[in-house]
């Protein structure tokens, strides 16, 4: 008897702690649908749900303006026609999670998705909401206002898959120390300031890492050797040498190593 009383409280506090942390899912992606809302023409749905045994459907959502002639585009795509349909994921719950009030315990956010145009104000705001979830699986930020700090701040606080912090508003020499307890597998920060200063941050969990078009020199190539699971790494037009990289492969035979130079060659 007293075995199963144990049981049944700590049956009771597992689903306690489960909706409680899916009620701060609901909070997080009403408040960052709310931001978006002020933006009836970037395409972009902000929040994806999933479901434990990721049961999900898919709704239509038309935005107002002109016409586009019934144009249907995959969710997440960055377009500005004034008038256009979109295919995206939306949450799903069952009948029997409906009548037992059980959504919070099984509902969390997917991924997130934010990009172009968003002033201080709304990336702070979106930081804010961010920095409460657990864990996501994706997160997209690219061509925001993000700074070195946020982007960390968040990568210390979230359990994140997947970030895609391209174009974002990294300085030359920042350091992200928030990524290098992160267990981020895919990290996206090309097209950014990321330096050599930067490198000694990654983590030794990233599978899939993209610096095209960084400020990553020869001296900071070594930083990379270190991170053994690293199968794919793109240093495509960097100011790095070809020799540099030649080395770099040599030292890490489990890596394919993409690069071509920072200037190319005339025709």
């Amino acid at each position: 008897m007293i075995v199963a009383i144990s049981l049944g409280c700590v049956l009771f506090g597992w689903i306690a702690w489960r909706a409680r942390i899916g009620k701060v899912h609901e909070e997080v992606a009403e408040r960052i649908g709310q931001i978006e809302s002020d933006r009836p023409f970037i395409s972009i749905y902000p929040t994806h749900w999933r479901v434990e045994w990721e049961s999900e459907t898919n709704q239509n959502l038309t935005l107002p303006g002109g016409s586009l002639r019934g144009r249907t585009i995959r969710s997440g795509a960055t377009l500005t026609f004034s008038r256009l349909q979109i295919n995206r994921s939306v949450k799903y719950s069952p009948h029997w999670m409906k009548w037992t009030g059980t959504e919070t315990v099984f509902h969390r956010i997917k991924s997130i998705r934010r990009s172009c145009d968003h002033t201080r104000e709304e990336v702070e705001g979106l930081v804010r909401e961010i920095v409460r979830l657990d864990h996501i699986e994706h997160l997209h930020v690219g061509r925001t206002p993000l700074t070195a700090a946020e982007l960390s701040l968040i990568a210390e606080n979230v359990d994140i898959d997947s970030i895609n912090a391209a174009m974002i508003d990294l300085q030359y020499g920042d350091i992200l120390p928030g990524l290098a307890t992160c267990n981020v597998q895919e990290l996206d920060l090309s097209h950014t300031w990321f330096s050599d200063p930067a490198t000694a941050d990654l983590p030794t969990s990233l599978v899939d890492l993209n610096l095209e078009r960084t400020a990553v020199t020869d001296a900071g190539l070594d930083q990379f050797v270190r991170l053994t699971n690293l199968e794919h790494l793109n240093l495509k037009r960097t100011p790095t040498t070809e020799a540099a990289i030649e080395t770099l492969r040599a030292k890490m035979p489990w890596c394919t190593i993409d690069w071509e130079p920072l200037e190319r060659e005339a025709p």
